[in-house]
């Protein structure tokens, strides 16, 4: 069973070197790295040829011109020989004997679709450990847990069908996966299209959405830290803050008419609660955690973005209405609303 661990860097020298070593040092053997340099400007390429110099399994790329970050991810994956894809961030860790684990698993459900994905360490830039992030709130449940897979892997396995998991993630406008610890078969990454290059954050969510409306069958999720998600000023998630965090609720905007009918129908849902579900996970959500974090303007930029996409929506929901009085009300809304947790009922 062969596996193609992919690793999109840009600019992380410092970190990449780790990264590799720890694919490298996997006791599951039969598997490349292909890494895909995005036209970075400090010692990366120098650290990959390094690699590639010492192990064939490496095998690397430097795009000419930097495409993004989603469309790293496309540039990695089109250097896929293996059946099986696992993505990781040059900045994180696969953990000692995740892919003997995911073989396992893989070998327990058989000849089937699927999308795997395990709990993981949170780090920090020396590689100390600070935290663990486990399944997904709403996302995974204690009652998808498959007592089989459980006793024969040793931890909890979530087994989810995928349209069933798509709903979830769908109305609650959350993904199910982290990043740095998801498997699927890479002829299901070519029947989807692959990451399609245009999200501008968090392509992988969308993405992995695209599998479970189409080819995937079921999703499993280890509870069980095979890998490590390393927290430092310049990781992917800090650099998409700075880059505005419009870009985000463009993006989630986007999924509102671009999931399609068949996935709609996989999932068992209709446009309506789609939109239903941004108004209130996206435009209330945010627009309340901007009020409670002193940012009236930015609360009042949602709300007007609510109005824009989808005014009869937020027209019919009463809370629209009690998040613009605390809008109004500036400073005063902050310090009423601040010491109330984040809860929406329509």
């Amino acid at each position: 069973m062969r596996f193609s661990v992919c690793i999109p860097n840009f600019n992380y020298a410092s970190y990449l070197g780790r990264t590799i070593d720890s694919v490298l040092s996997q006791s599951h053997t039969d598997f490349e790295i292909p890494i895909a340099d995005n036209n970075s400007t400090d010692a990366s390429w120098e650290v990959i040829q390094e690699y590639v110099a010492k192990d064939k399994r490496v095998i690397a790329s430097k795009n000419p011109t930097n495409v993004g970050f989603a469309g790293n991810l496309d540039a990695v994956s089109r250097m896929v020989t293996a059946e099986y894809t696992i993505m990781l961030s040059s900045d994180d860790l696969m953990g000692a004997g995740a892919l003997e684990t995911y073989q396992q698993l893989i070998g327990l459900i058989g000849n089937q679709s699927f999308i795997i994905s395990s709990t993981w360490h949170v780090i920090d830039p020396d590689d100390n450990r600070t935290g663990v992030s486990g399944p997904p709130q709403k996302m995974w449940l204690k009652t998808d847990i498959d007592t089989e897979l459980s006793k024969q892997l040793g931890c909890d396995v979530y087994k989810v069908k995928a349209g069933e998991l798509l709903k979830r993630g769908l109305l609650n406008a959350k993904g199910a996966f982290n990043f740095a610890a998801t498997c699927y078969r890479t002829e299901d990454y070519i029947k989807v299209g692959g990451y399609g290059g245009t999200r501008m954050m968090n392509p992988d969510k969308w993405f992995h959405f695209r599998l479970l409306g189409g080819p995937v069958e079921y999703a499993y999720f280890i509870d069980k830290p095979l890998f490590s998600y390393r927290v430092h000023p310049n990781n992917q998630n800090a650099l998409q803050k700075k880059s505005g965090a419009l870009k985000f609720f463009v993006d989630e905007y986007r999924t509102t008419f671009e999931t399609d009918k068949t996935m709609l129908e996989k999932a068992g849902i209709t446009q309506k609660d789609l939109t239903d579900s941004f108004v209130l996970n996206i435009i209330h959500k945010y627009t309340f955690r901007r009020i409670k974090e002193g940012s009236p303007m930015g609360a009042f930029r949602l709300w007007c973005m609510g109005f824009a996409a989808y005014p009869a929506v937020m027209f019919k929901k009463r809370l629209t209405y009690i998040l613009f009085l605390f809008i109004l009300s500036g400073p005063l809304g902050y310090w009423i609303l601040k010491p109330f947790k984040q809860n929406f009922n329509n």
